[in-house]
């Protein structure tokens, strides 16, 4: 078979992201399959990036796309070559990749990078809140819907609920938007993961050295009494209503005992309806 990463423009990468059929998803997985190491990494590359570009354009169908994004990553007929040498060309090279693309988007809004300042933190624009909205819901519906992942996109989940519930009051404001993307719309999938015994590890985050403090292990009952501190009233002023109100419903959320998780389209309707004002 010939090398189809140098036959396949992007646009039928595009093309088969818009299409998602059977077919597509198995073009797509056969692709990546036959990839030699030299292209491979610009044949993922684009996949996630027009992936996302395709959830941006369409918030509700997020869930759509992820789930066409699982069909490539498993096929219903194995394509992929598993070898000792190309560690990540299984079905998991897809889920690393979403999970490395969205751990650099979401850094920038979930991480302090420079000494808080009020002022800094209120001119923050509704984009900036808008763009975590997406990626923190693709990351959410993601480990909630598809059970293969979750191994792998735990490291963001971790990551982000270090940075919002358990390191201070020096939040990057962002964050409470990710934190509500992740308890409304995987929640329960969240509170499943760890009832099956993996534990978080570390309870703080430092960010002028970028580095994980106070080796400790924690579970859902850390998280269901962290949740009701922040944010503190100092940063509570920092935030515009939107994300007070996001905030305070994700609460809510997981204090119900029957707890479902959201889906995408319920997402970008009922609780992060006001990017469409952006």
């Amino acid at each position: 078979m010939s090398d189809l990463s140098l036959s396949l423009p992007d646009n039928d990468i595009s093309h088969h992201l818009s299409q998602r059929s059977e077919d597509s998803a198995s073009s797509l997985a056969a692709l990546i399959a036959t990839a030699s190491p030299d292209t491979l990494d610009s044949i993922l590359e684009t996949l996630i990036d027009r992936f996302l570009l395709f959830c941006s354009s369409d918030r509700p169908q997020i869930d759509a796309q992820i789930t066409f994004l699982a069909s490539v990553a498993q096929p219903d007929e194995p394509v992929y070559q598993f070898t000792l040498l190309r560690a990540c060309s299984g079905p998991g090279v897809i889920a690393e990749r979403l999970s490395q693309k969205l751990y650099g988007l979401l850094w920038e809004h979930t991480s302090r990078a420079a000494t808080p300042d009020i002022k800094w933190d209120k001119r923050h624009p509704k984009k900036y809140y808008a763009t975590v909205a997406l990626n923190a819901t693709v990351l959410a519906r993601a480990f909630a819907t598809q059970e293969a992942f979750r191994s792998v996109l735990w490291r963001e989940v971790e990551d982000v609920i270090i940075k919002g519930l358990f390191s201070g009051e020096q939040q990057e404001p962002g964050v409470f938007i990710a934190l509500t993307a992740l308890f409304l719309g995987a929640g329960a999938e969240i509170r499943e993961y760890l009832a099956s015994g993996v534990q978080g590890n570390w309870m703080g985050w430092l960010w002028w050295d970028d580095v994980r403090t106070e080796d400790k292990r924690w579970g859902w009952e850390d998280i269901a009494e962290a949740v009701w501190k922040v944010p503190d009233p100092k940063m509570d002023s920092r935030l515009p209503d939107f994300a007070k109100i996001n905030i305070s419903v994700a609460k809510h959320h997981l204090a119900q005992d029957e707890m479902s998780s959201l889906d995408s389209e319920t997402l970008a309707h009922k609780v992060f309806c006001w990017v469409d004002d952006t």
